[in-house]
């Protein structure tokens, strides 16, 4: 016998289930069960019987079992509702997975649907020239490369006064980093108004970039722009700005009023 013989009587004598039901699951007579409480010895042929209930009956320890050997009523209604209640926070739960899904998934539809929108207007829009600033971290600081200031500039030459050689080279230097903490040789044309209009963005943009860096796809931001001409003439622009955050590229269409 793999299981100790005084255990299982050890078992038999202090156990809370009924004598006649272990009499009735196992074959044995009431009678026989209750002399091996007082000392008799059984054989080995009822002994593997008591033997193989006592090990049926351990596997469910965790189980309260009342008098009669049957699951506790209260211990039944205990753990149904404790199913139920788990039951309940997971159908909450799946709801609120659910009401979140289709907020992200309407939210990223509105998204795209504005992005369209934006995009078919920024086709659209009329301009006199195009430039590609590319921004950038120098040093802990936020720079600006103005990469191209467009293939045609004559609309810019003909109302400042400049050349296109002047423009390329000694006014846009395109190329060239600058930090926006240190000026740029382009901010000689540009009104003291709109320099600080536009350093309103540098000043936060470090914290966009870091904050919305993984949001795909482009925002749109006008901005009025006004010029000052070789002979201190004034001409606005209305500049639209398209800025992909995560490649920190800044494409704007520029249309001057006059």
């Amino acid at each position: 016998m793999s299981t100790n013989v005084s255990l299982i009587i050890d078992w038999l004598k202090h156990t809370d289930i009924n004598l006649s039901v272990i009499a009735r699951n196992t074959g044995i007579s009431r009678k026989s069960l209750y002399n091996w409480t007082k000392g008799s010895k059984p054989t080995l042929k009822s002994l593997e019987k008591l033997t193989d209930y006592y090990n049926k009956v351990i596997e469910r320890e965790s189980v309260k079992l009342d008098s009669t050997g049957e699951m506790d009523k209260n211990y039944v209604i205990q753990i149904m509702k404790e199913k139920m209640n788990l039951q309940d926070e997971k159908i909450k739960s799946l709801e609120k997975n659910i009401q979140l899904q289709e907020s992200l998934k309407y939210s990223e539809n509105a998204f795209k649907e504005e992005q369209s929108l934006q995009h078919d207007a920024w086709v659209e829009l009329k301009y006199d020239m195009i430039t590609h600033v590319q921004l950038s971290m120098q040093k802990g600081k936020l720079a600006r490369t103005i990469v191209s200031a467009g293939k045609d500039l004559s609309v810019m030459e003909r109302l400042l006064g400049y050349t296109e050689k002047e423009l390329r080279n000694d006014v846009f230097c395109e190329g060239e980093t600058y930090a926006f903490s240190d000026g740029h040789p382009i901010d000689s044309i540009i009104s003291k108004g709109s320099k600080k209009r536009l350093s309103k963005y540098s000043v936060n943009f470090p914290q966009v970039f870091d904050t919305i860096k993984t949001v795909i796809g482009n925002h749109y931001i006008p901005i009025n722009i006004t010029y000052r001409s070789k002979h201190n003439t004034i001409h606005n622009a209305d500049t639209y700005n398209k800025v992909d955050w995560r490649k920190k590229s800044v494409v704007s269409k520029v249309k001057f009023n006059s």
